[in-house]
């Protein structure tokens, strides 16, 4: 089994990509189907915000079998490294995750790293077998919540005392700094026995956000709720589209300043976001969204908008020494 470095804007992507195609498929991930164009752009196109991406790949006889990719946060989280391992179905049992998981350790001990933070790993299945087996533990769930458009129910009105604004992209200049403020409301949301830490939003951070998403041809669609009396921003809900999945939304954030929660603005203005895009985006079929296992009350505001429960999604950690 050899290991190397791969660089996803140097090398030819197309075999990597066929392998988290060929896993997504037998996982069956929800979501956009899987596609090497999808798989293709995410390589090329790494998470924002969680610092520098580093790929690996596992050959075998030349062949592209697994593939790692570690994210080396700078903000929060840097004493972690966040990482996916993803063996083809038909080279699974054979070394080639753990072959890679030595790569990905060798490098985080050598950025100073000392947790490894595993995500978006299928609840019972093989991944989480694998993990559990190298001493991994439940940080928390993710319940993910999949929105098809035909049954989604929006009328619900907005809440007296408030008025909604939104746009596309970059938030407006009157805005922004109120907006920054609300963003850390997602700081309240539970988050089980993980040591995730969630981003300090502020304005410059805003904007490097929306112009690292520009630059990958996401668009970013928001629905705030403005509190008439004070003109703050009292909560927030997100979606964006890519353009490798033309007919999925994927639902961010949505999050309700504490001062002005029990107030029903978290369905209010998930709802005012759908009557808004759904209609001006007739080729969105589906939205996916993921809830914290322990937010079941964002949990409830999904079910009653129409989502519906289909995967729990683990994130697992422990320390890199000993791994």
């Amino acid at each position: 089994m050899d290991v190397a470095r791969f660089d996803p804007h140097r090398e030819d992507p197309v075999p990597v990509a066929r392998v988290q195609v060929a896993a997504m498929e037998h996982a069956r991930t929800p979501g956009p189907r899987p596609n090497v164009d999808t798989a293709v752009w995410r390589l090329r196109n790494p998470f924002p915000d969680l610092g520098p991406a580093v790929h690996w790949v596992a050959r075998a006889g030349g062949e592209v079998v697994g593939v790692a990719v570690a994210y080396f946060p700078e903000r929060e989280n840097t004493s972690s490294v966040l990482l996916t391992i993803t063996v083809h179905p038909d080279h699974r049992r054979r070394g080639a995750g753990a072959a890679l998981l030595r790569a990905v350790v060798a490098e985080s001990v050598a950025r100073g790293r000392t947790s490894a933070e595993v995500w978006q790993v299928d609840e019972g299945g093989p991944g989480e077998a694998w993990a559990s087996s190298l001493g991994f533990r439940v940080g928390w769930r993710t319940v993910l919540q999949q929105l098809d458009v035909t049954d989604a129910r929006t009328d619900v009105p907005v809440p007296a005392g408030y008025r909604f604004r939104r746009w596309i992209g970059a938030a407006p200049d009157d805005l922004v700094e109120s907006y920054a403020r609300a963003r850390n409301a997602i700081g309240d949301s539970p988050l089980g026995d993980a040591e995730f830490e969630h981003p300090e939003w502020t304005v410059e951070r805003v904007r490097e956000e929306e112009a690292a998403r520009r630059r990958q041809d996401v668009e970013q669609l928001v629905v705030v709720a403005v509190h008439e009396e004070s003109g703050e921003v009292a909560g927030l809900t997100e979606v964006e589209t890519r353009p490798t999945a033309p007919t999925w939304l994927m639902q961010r954030d949505t999050a309700v300043v504490a001062a002005h929660r029990g107030r029903g603005l978290g369905v209010a203005m998930k709802a005012g976001l759908l009557r808004w895009v759904l209609p001006e985006r007739p080729e969105v079929q589906s939205v996916l969204t993921g809830t914290g296992s322990d937010n079941v009350a964002m949990q409830r505001v999904n079910h009653a908008l129409g989502y519906r429960d289909v995967r729990t999604w683990l994130f697992l950690q422990r320390e890199v020494e000993g791994l």
